[in-house]
């Protein structure tokens, strides 16, 4: 049997990706900025890295990628939610069974669940030149979509917890008031050994990694994660050590270099992420965990930002109900009634209320479970079966978290005084 010699992934994605009427010659530069693939990608990450329908740069024109604008182009095609592409389609089938996972607690595990929304561009990917994206974005494994990596929201937090450290002379209040003892930042998000003569030791929480939270068909506002950019270095010769002058230098940058023009992926402004951390399941944990989120995490996220670019204003996210408070838990609110899908978590008969603005309130103990037993039997198995089942939902807010007072199967018009 004659060994038949190996092809280009490049080539067979080209071959398999396009119709024969719109396939290209690769030194076709113009049309090379214009192809679409037909069918779009079903895996955006793949695609970035695998499918470059272009010529590989030479000595003339090392920065000319003539492909890059249509891979680009395709790869935001297909997770816009206008068009419902299939890699969108199937994302969100895999998104909903992990909002599951993560908006349930589980036996000897305490969670806390919160959305953010990105307010600029975000750039998460290192510059590598293995990269198609140049180090613009950074794209799940296995999704094939940009994701916050949790411990990327570690490193943040801590990072942020050392300066506050540092700006307030170690007087932080901790949730219950006290102030923090020395060495908190370590038992909080662990240590190695080489830190002082003790050993290392892990963190009393985790951090998921944040996956991208697909908008609503036909929502309002509802786009692709990913969006254009564009960068201008106005001195590529002298950073690339490409133009040595005349004693082998490099030639020093001049005001009079041109601009180049390059395009890089980067998440939209308005994307959402789901944002989950949990310890054990102990009672002084939870205020621990909602402590994080409102006096670390969300600050640190609005103020400083993640990724690459920060100090230009990229990467900063804020919470989905506004800005992040600080400190301590504070009193209760007025009671607020609103429709939310409801869930139920078997082992212990927990309550959860998911709403439609991202926030999320919970119920446990015998309350949770006189609720549930005075709703209808077919609501109930309709719950228990994990089926969406929407509810008037009247609930407060205490502190930073949301708990549920009342759930109804019939609206009614009138909304419950404050207690």
């Amino acid at each position: 049997m004659t060994k038949q010699p190996p092809i280009p992934l490049a080539d067979w994605a080209g071959w398999h990706a396009l119709p024969p009427d719109r396939q290209q010659p690769a030194h076709d530069k113009d049309k090379l900025q214009n192809l679409r693939p037909d069918p779009l990608p079903a895996h955006v990450g793949l695609w970035l890295d695998r499918c470059l329908f272009e010529p590989k740069a030479s000595e003339d024109a090392p920065d000319d990628h003539p492909g890059r604008r249509a891979l680009y182009a395709s790869a935001i095609e297909a997770l816009d939610p206008v068009a419902e592409p299939p890699a969108l389609t199937h994302y969100r089938t895999l998104f909903a069974a992990w909002e599951r996972l993560a908006r349930t607690d589980h036996p000897g595990v305490l969670g806390r669940v919160c959305e953010v929304r990105a307010r600029s561009r975000v750039l998460l990917h290192p510059n590598s030149g293995a990269s198609v994206t140049d180090g613009g974005i950074l794209l799940h494994h296995s999704y094939g979509v940009p994701y916050l990596p949790g411990t990327a929201l570690k490193g943040l937090c801590r990072a942020f917890a050392d300066r506050l450290q540092e700006e307030t002379g170690g007087k932080i209040d901790s949730p219950n008031g006290a102030v923090l003892p020395e060495g908190w930042i370590d038992r909080l998000f662990g240590h190695l050994p080489c830190q002082g003569d003790r050993g290392g030791e892990a963190s009393l929480c985790d951090f998921w990694d944040a996956l991208w939270v697909p908008p609503e068909p036909g929502s309002p506002g509802a786009e692709s994660p990913l969006a254009l950019d564009v960068v201008n270095p106005h001195h590529g010769a002298y950073y690339s050590k490409s133009s040595p002058g005349q004693d082998g230098e490099r030639v020093p940058p001049k005001e009079s270099d041109p601009p180049i023009p390059t395009h890089r992926l980067t998440i939209r402004p308005g994307a959402r992420f789901l944002v989950r951390i949990e310890s054990a399941d102990d009672p002084a944990f939870g205020a621990w965990l909602d402590w994080i989120l409102t006096a670390l995490l969300l600050p640190a996220l609005d103020n400083e930002g993640i990724g690459t670019r920060t100090t230009s204003g990229y990467g900063r996210l804020v919470g989905v109900d506004g800005p992040a408070g600080g400190g301590a838990a504070g009193g209760a609110t007025p009671s607020e009634r609103d429709l939310a899908l409801i869930s139920r978590t078997r082992n212990d008969g927990a309550l959860h209320a998911t709403f439609a603005d991202g926030k999320f309130a919970t119920l446990r103990g015998e309350r949770a479970r006189q609720i549930f037993q005075s709703l209808s039997d077919t609501v109930r198995r309709r719950i228990d079966r994990n089926k969406p089942t929407r509810l008037q939902v009247v609930y407060r807010k205490q502190g930073n978290a949301y708990t549920i007072e009342d759930i109804q199967e019939t609206p009614t018009p009138s909304t419950p005084a404050a207690t």
